[in-house]
Order: C-alpha cells, then sequence, then structure tokens
C-alpha cells in the first residue's frame, strides 16, 4: 500500500506554511517541499535552507502547517 501512494505523489510537491523566529525576530514563509515533514532531521535541515536562503541566523522553526498537494513545476 506504501508504494501505491509514493507512486501516486512523485509528481507532486508537498506546500508548507512555516512560522520561525531567527536573531532578529519572527517570521513565515510558503515553502515546496518534495516529501512530507515528518520527522526532526526535516525540520532541522529546513532551519538551515531558510538561514542560508534569507541571510538570518539562529533560525528555530516554530511550527509549520500543510497547505496543499500540487504538481511539480516543469523545468
Amino acid at each position: 500500500m506504501q508504494e501505491q501512494e509514493n507512486v501516486q505523489t512523485q509528481d507532486h510537491e508537498y506546500v508548507y506554511f512555516i512560522s520561525y523566529s531567527h536573531s532578529r525576530g519572527f517570521g513565515n514563509v510558503e515553502v515546496n517541499m518534495s516529501d512530507e515533514m515528518i520527522d526532526i532531521d526535516a525540520i532541522h535541515s529546513l532551519a538551515k535552507e531558510i538561514e542560508e536562503s534569507l541571510s538570518l541566523k539562529d533560525v528555530m522553526i516554530i511550527n509549520f502547517f500543510p497547505l496543499r498537494l500540487q504538481e511539480k513545476a516543469e523545468n
């Protein structure tokens, strides 16, 4: 059953609303991910990615909320 679910979502991205704190305050962002956020490692990786892409320090994910499942954009 699990394989069937993966086949159905391989052409989709998960879109999340992320709330976070950082060294200068708080923020939020919408992110597209190829996989579901199902473990703490994914949350830590996302915090590092937010730090790098937005030039912030000490990012800590406060909360995340799945918004939608959408088709992957064609390159």
